[in-house]
């Protein structure tokens, strides 16, 4: 691990962490050309990275996207952490082999039985299952319980969102992701703002320097410093501190 820890060296006071769906643009809509210009005013005054149960190489885009020219990627709900201009990442199945033995066996299993009903993101470390018009996320997440029970599998949280099932492993989440870049920046989490929508943003925001809810998700409200009904709103707040 502390060779992972040592590729790289980035200088920075303060990173901002954004959730991407539910925080830079609503679940299935393009972010606007008003947010990506808020983001890079951001990116202006403090480093940012972008954090999503999404692939690290999807965000990727989306950075550029938005025109971000220095940015850290971090995928999979932290399961992946990427630097795109050094070409250089730290997978958390890496570290930790031996968390993808029963996730290979839930991914195995779900595509025969989902075979044709899901479609199921590229990923490397979690399992990702978005339900097609016809199956319903409530169907999907049954077919994810019964097959971890038939087979025993243990170690494995899973997240219901508005239209996928993620499993994850226990040990991870985007508070495991944020540690990682305290260590490998050398900035204290006291220096980080983390803005999100939903529960697997919250070991995230509970460690942050300041905490941003967008939304009413009355669990993220528990440990998030600030509330805003919008990204836009959430990004404007940033822009006046930094």
């Amino acid at each position: 691990m502390d060779s992972q820890l040592g590729l790289i060296r980035m200088k920075a006071k303060h990173v901002v962490i954004l959730d991407v769906d539910g925080v830079l643009a609503k679940h299935s809509q393009p972010i606007s050309s008003e947010v990506s210009r808020l983001v890079r005013k951001i990116s202006q005054r403090s480093l940012i990275a972008l954090a999503s149960g999404k692939p690290a190489s999807y965000l990727e885009g989306v950075s550029r996207g938005m025109g971000l020219s220095n940015v850290i990627i971090i995928g999979e709900n932290g399961g992946v952490i990427y630097f795109p201009e050094k070409r250089e990442e730290i997978v958390f199945s890496d570290l930790y082999p031996e968390v993808t033995k029963n996730l290979g066996i839930l991914a195995a299993e779900l595509n025969k039985r989902l075979k044709g009903k899901c479609w199921f993101q590229p990923n490397k470390v979690t399992v990702t299952a978005f339900s097609k018009p016809d199956f319903t996320i409530k169907d999907t997440l049954k077919h994810f319980e019964d097959v971890i029970a038939e087979h025993g599998l243990k170690g494995i949280r899973l997240f219901v969102h508005v239209d996928a099932v993620d499993a994850v492993p226990e040990q991870l989440d985007k508070g495991w992701a944020l540690d990682m870049l305290s260590d490998i920046l050398n900035i204290g989490k006291s220096d980080f703002v983390s803005v999100g929508d939903s529960d697997t943003d919250i070991p995230m925001l509970s460690k942050t320097g300041l905490s941003i809810c967008v939304g009413n998700n009355p669990n993220l409200k528990k440990v998030a410093h600030k509330t805003f009904a919008t990204g836009v709103e959430a990004l404007n707040y940033i822009l006046g501190i930094i």
